[in-house]
């Protein structure tokens, strides 16, 4: 082995045991008490995690060990497994808000309904000059405020029209002692 080789090597070792060291120092706090005592004190979305990432750690390990050996880890049922825990991991930073933003997207359905629903649509065509969207009331002469305020009383007269739609309309009743 060359020199160059050699400082390669004395370097990445140095490196792999400094970052041994802070994986130490991080799971300190979780290894003092017994695993399932700390667990148990844990809130729910800390257990979840903590799930997962045992469950990730796990499987990454199998996964390596599976490479030092000379098989492809890509075939074996290990590469699922850590597909699988991945999607929970994302689902757990989705449910922390932590996750992708949703973007704005078009919905081509929808939007195709409304325009043919635009199109087709009576209230595009065009009215007479003249015409008004409300309807005038009908006038009301003298007489026919006269005889209706006498008559506190209406008869509601129904008929059926063409379309088969029950209408009604009111009609003044006539007083017999009116006159």
């Amino acid at each position: 082995m060359d020199e160059a080789q050699l400082n390669r090597s004395k370097k990445a070792a140095k490196a792999l045991k400094s970052r041994v060291e802070l994986i130490e120092r991080h799971l300190k706090p979780l290894l003092q008490k017994d695993l399932l005592d700390t667990y148990n004190t844990l809130p729910i979305n800390e257990k979840c995690q903590m799930d997962v990432l045992l469950s990730y750690a796990i499987n990454t390990l199998y996964y390596m060990y599976i490479r030092t050996q000379g098989q492809n880890p890509h075939a074996h049922d290990v590469y699922k497994e850590l597909k699988r825990v991945q999607k929970y991991i994302e689902k757990i930073k989705v449910a922390e808000g932590r996750g992708p933003k949703p973007t704005m997207k078009l919905d081509k359905g929808a939007a195709g309904r409304f325009v043919k629903a635009a199109i087709n649509s009576p209230k595009n065509y065009e009215r007479p000059e003249g015409a008004s969207k409300k309807r005038a009331a009908p006038a009301v002469t003298e007489e026919e405020s006269s005889d209706s305020s006498a008559s506190s009383v209406e008869e509601k007269e129904e008929k059926v029209d063409v379309k088969g739609k029950l209408s009604t309309k009111k009609r003044a009743r006539m007083d017999p002692f009116s006159k």
